[in-house]
């Protein structure tokens, strides 16, 4: 937003008795009025992440899930610093329109008109927090993830890194994909406030780790279980530091992984 230019009135009573005040020309009025005058210039300073042009990695190969040696480049348009922000790898389904976050790095920072690399990068497909049924997908890089930062175009934060499907998902060895909903796992209260308590059934086989992801696929808490907590079927965690939203609980286990969508609300 431009500046507002007030004129100074031409008499004293035109402007209701207004009085302009001479300021004092001391040394630190000097001092604070250079840098009142340097504001402006401050506030142009702006910024727009885009995913850079070059990058390169391996597809999964034997059915293996898994994408290798990935190296991406996260470019700031802009003269602008920014930071920090996420940056989301994801596979899209081009027949559906469909996308799963599968993993997802934080950058702290990064200054203004220059590219960042990422290099070597490996990606377990089996360890998204969503895993996408079997099938062939894009490869994508989505910049900003969860939009915290604020861009002079918020358009252009995400790109396809292939140009046709080339990343091949199988079911994963051992592992069943339990859809949200299934009566295996309940979750109370709903929503969340502070705690969250998690009964298992005894469909499955005793839980090893308990994992609290974003919608955007950041673990935020990942529990491995004693035996005796696992034994117990009933779990409680302390929630009370998230935000209100909404997430996934993963739940990992010899039998499978199980997801299930949960609301934090207060």
């Amino acid at each position: 937003m431009g500046n507002k230019v007030i004129n100074k009135p031409d008499t004293f009573d035109k402007y209701n008795n207004l009085k302009i005040i001479k300021p004092m020309k001391t040394s630190l009025f000097k001092k604070l009025a250079r840098f009142i005058l340097l504001l402006p210039a401050l506030s142009l300073a702006q910024v727009d992440l885009t995913p850079g042009i070059n990058f390169a990695y391996n597809p999964p190969t034997s059915c293996n899930n898994m994408i290798t040696h990935l190296n991406v480049m996260v470019c700031n348009n802009d003269a602008g610093s920014a930071g920090p922000f996420l940056v989301s790898m994801y596979l899209y389904d081009p027949s559906s329109g469909s996308h799963w976050c599968i993993s997802t790095i934080q950058i702290n920072s990064i200054a203004g008109n220059v590219c960042l690399n990422d290099t070597n990068w490996n990606i377990n497909i089996n360890n998204a927090p969503v895993v996408p049924p079997p099938g062939t997908y894009d490869l994508g890089i989505w910049v900003d993830t969860a939009n915290t930062v604020a861009e002079t175009n918020e358009n252009n934060n995400t790109g396809l890194l292939s140009s046709s499907p080339d990343i091949q998902v199988c079911a994963a060895n051992g592992i069943t994909k339990y859809t949200v909903g299934n009566d295996l796992v309940a979750t109370f209260p709903i929503p969340a406030t502070t705690e969250l308590n998690i009964k298992i059934g005894s469909g499955i086989a005793v839980p090893q780790t308990i994992e609290i992801a974003s919608t955007s696929g950041q673990i935020l808490r990942s529990i491995s279980l004693t035996d005796g907590q696992a034994n117990n079927g009933a779990i409680q965690l302390n929630v009370s530091d998230l935000q209100n939203g909404i997430y996934f609980l993963n739940i990992r286990s010899q039998s499978g992984l199980i997801t299930k969508k949960i609301i934090i609300g207060r």
